[in-house]
């Protein structure tokens, strides 16, 4: 009988809890998200940042036919309850509007594993502290979206809904950066982690 040989591989290096991830995303009819955009980019920036080295920079090249968003995705939150989201705040240089920059939370109130809709936080209806000259912020109550949009029949948003994804979003043409944004009691604004 042959020896029993056990095979060692190393680890990939994973974060532990929530990442930002720079995105920029193309919205269909209903407001899906349908893939990356023309007049929309995002990407780490280091022209403006409050802490650390970098901040999210976030491109709205021109308002066309398409819709386009740009910000950020948070990864590391999916699958938990959107109570469990605790307050969500960010830092934004750029135009405040009551819709743009927000928040939008993706959730699932059926158990199926789809977005049943999203719940908006946009940035002049939850204002926090400015974090700095020219800079204002945003921080809301994760389970008091200020709108609900319903993709599905029969969906309904509550603080016990499952989190499918969250964005931190602007479509205002010109450029926003993010930093500092918070989530389930994480500060996140540097590539790869906090």
């Amino acid at each position: 009988m042959g020896a029993i040989v056990a095979l060692v591989l190393p680890a990939t290096a994973v974060a532990a809890g929530p990442q930002l991830l720079p995105t920029a995303l193309r919205l269909g009819p209903d407001f899906e998200l349908i893939g990356r955009g023309s007049f929309a980019h995002a990407h780490w920036s280091r022209e403006a940042a409050l802490d650390g080295r970098f901040s999210v920079r976030a491109e709205i090249s021109e308002i066309g036919s398409e819709a386009s968003v740009a910000g950020a995705q948070v990864r590391g939150v999916e699958g938990v309850t959107v109570g469990s989201l605790g307050n969500l705040g960010v830092a934004v240089l750029g135009p405040c509007t009551e819709r743009s920059p927000r928040f939008a939370v993706l959730f699932d109130s059926n158990a199926d594993g789809v977005a049943d809709g999203s719940g908006l936080y946009g940035c002049s209806g939850h204002p926090g502290v400015p974090p700095a000259p020219g800079w204002t912020s945003i921080r809301a109550d994760a389970t008091a979206p200020d709108t609900v949009v319903i993709l599905q029949a029969g969906a309904r948003f509550s603080a016990g809904a499952t989190v499918i994804e969250v964005f931190v979003l602007t479509d205002a043409a010109g450029i926003t950066y993010f930093d500092r944004v918070e989530i389930a009691g994480v500060t996140l604004g540097e590539p790869g982690g906090r």
